[in-house]
């Protein structure tokens, strides 16, 4: 009877081992192909966005725990951040004078977080449109020599025009994928972003930009800022 019982017991502890190891494996991310990275990354967003709405309709600043938690991982935000500079990233590189080029230095490291913050921000405005529709991924196009992807998706709407996002991502150096740009009916989030801070930069500095974004980052969720961003 003892033998049969500790039997059981081992053959129930495998089965729990197998069944959670099957659990983790599934929900493994796959990085290195942009099309399941995106479909993966983004179900598991939409899907925690959907069984939250109640709580989300009460407070939206939920949408950015979410974004910060499953979104925020994949994005290459350092990167958007410096191409969001333009032109103007090479001038504050360039800067031969020691205690400017120490200042530039330090606002580039407060301009990355902020402009995370500002992502953030921005990403979560986007998922505010969702309530549950379908969502269709599509095949990555515009693949450029292997190191930029862009997959497209579709919310599927009821009655009124549906909702057509974009991820742009480029490969790493360890052949991974990350996202760094959304692109919300065709319209670029970081190319929006960049024609406008380029000019604020040369004209007034990245301190001032530093604290704009910072502004924009604490600003309410909501669609309609993502959209005028």
């Amino acid at each position: 009877m003892i033998t049969f019982i500790s039997r059981y017991i081992v053959m129930f502890s495998l089965c729990c081992f197998i069944t959670s190891f099957q659990a983790v494996c599934s929900s493994v991310i796959d990085e290195r192909n942009p099309h399941k990275l995106i479909e993966s990354v983004g179900n598991k967003t939409f899907e925690r966005v959907k069984s939250n709405l109640p709580a989300l309709k009460k407070n939206k600043e939920h949408y950015k725990d979410i974004v910060r938690d499953e979104l925020l991982p994949y994005v290459d935000y350092q990167y958007a951040a410096l191409k969001a500079l333009g032109k103007t990233l090479r001038t504050l590189r360039l800067e031969k004078d020691p205690q400017k080029k120490q200042l530039n230095d330090e606002q580039l490291k407060i301009f990355i977080n902020n402009f995370k913050q500002y992502l953030i921000t921005i990403y979560a405005g986007v998922f505010t449109q969702y309530t549950g529709q379908k969502v269709i991924y599509h095949p990555p196009s515009n693949v450029n020599s292997r190191k930029v992807a862009v997959v497209k998706a579709t919310i599927l709407e009821t009655g009124k025009p549906n909702i057509q996002l974009a991820f742009k991502l480029r490969k790493q150096k360890d052949n991974t994928w990350a996202a760094y740009d959304m692109l919300v009916e065709g319209i670029s989030l970081l190319d929006a972003k960049k024609s406008e801070l380029e000019a604020i930069v040369e004209s007034k500095g990245l301190g001032y930009v530093n604290d704009m974004l910072a502004e924009k980052a604490a600003m309410p969720v909501s669609f309609a800022h993502a959209r005028s961003e």
